[in-house]
């Protein structure tokens, strides 16, 4: 029988009920016990030993960024589900050859189909999450697909940070990513922030593009310091013969249309007000077992209460509120 993760590892309280949430509005007819399980599963990759990065508490920043960038998407709970799905796979932070990548992205979209269509979300909507997985892999999406847009810009928005910061990312990617050599892991992180590097902007939406200064200059620095030791451990690793960066235009999805804005339709219901309740808070004993429980450096400023009379599903930011209120009691 598999372990409750909820509440463990570091792992805010308002996470799993986001899925729950993310789920029902995506119309999936699954019971919110059945839901929950799902969650646990995918919690359970999200928080496997190896991801010293990309973790649960990574997952809730990434939440957290689609929550902040929501105002320009069609549909914010089709992104936080994609968010959810992405822990399927292993992370991509580094450059992987055409046939290793695109293996990557069909497992999390099978992953993604099977376990949505065992939750009763319609297969419209599934092909939309698959389509929206792609984008958010290979983190290029035009600028009239304003879903993908949003779930590239949360998922880049951890390059904008402070330097400090940014080391502890590149020192917790190099041991995420333990089985390459100093050699060959220089050379594919470099390949990656070089097709970063390349684009005109790394940020498409209007809040995304404050970050674009500090993430490029991170990414440069980085860039320099993997040129830097390469020149030493073998300069042949600079060369990059035979390969060419992708072009923003190159790529394509692996559906047949990308859609510039969702054709799903939504009942106006489901967007407005929802009966769900409030997320299950961890209790004192379930706390005492969780180390480094807070996730405060990725909880934004508070928003104000839903007027009495309306339950509303509540977003990362006013979820990790009610968690710090229940703390407090």
């Amino acid at each position: 029988m598999q372990e409750n993760y909820s509440g463990r590892c570091g792992t805010p309280a308002w996470l799993l009920r986001s899925f729950v949430d993310s789920m029902l509005a995506a119309q999936a007819t699954a019971t919110e016990e059945q839901l929950s399980l799902a969650g646990e599963k995918l919690l359970f990759r999200w928080g496997a030993p190896h991801r010293i990065f990309h973790n649960t508490r990574y997952l809730a920043s990434l939440i957290s960024h689609i929550d902040e960038l929501s105002g320009i998407c069609h549909d914010a709970d089709l992104l936080r589900i994609v968010a959810w799905y992405l822990g399927a796979v292993e992370p991509v932070s580094v450059y992987l050859d055409d046939q290793v990548f695109d293996a990557r992205v069909e497992e999390c979209q099978a992953y993604l189909g099977n376990s949505a269509s065992q939750l009763g979300v319609p297969a419209e909507t599934i092909s939309r999450l698959q389509e929206l997985v792609s984008l958010a892999l290979h983190h290029i999406s035009s600028v009239t697909e304003l879903d993908g847009t949003v779930i590239i810009d949360a998922d880049l928005a951890v390059l904008a940070c402070t330097p400090q910061e940014y080391k502890k990312f590149r020192l917790a990617i190099r041991e995420e990513n333990a089985k390459l050599s100093d050699f060959d892991y220089q050379v594919a992180r470099r390949r990656f922030v070089r097709r970063l590097l390349k684009r005109k902007s790394l940020f498409k939406s209007p809040t995304g593009s404050h970050w674009e200064a500090i993430a490029r200059q991170n990414l440069e620095a980085e860039l320099a310091n993997l040129d830097a030791s390469l020149e030493q451990l073998d300069p042949q690793g600079l060369s990059d013969a035979g390969w060419v960066p992708v072009e923003e235009t190159d790529i394509s999805t692996t559906s047949t249309t990308i859609f510039k804005r969702s054709a799903i339709a939504v009942p106006e219901a489901a967007v407005e007000e929802t009966c769900c309740v409030l997320p299950r808070f961890v209790t004192k004993t379930e706390e005492a077992q969780s180390q480094d429980y807070s996730s405060l450096e990725f909880e934004p400023d508070v928003l104000d209460k839903a007027p009495i009379g309306v339950v509303r599903r509540l977003s990362a930011k006013e979820l990790a509120r009610q968690a710090a209120k229940h703390k407090q009691l």
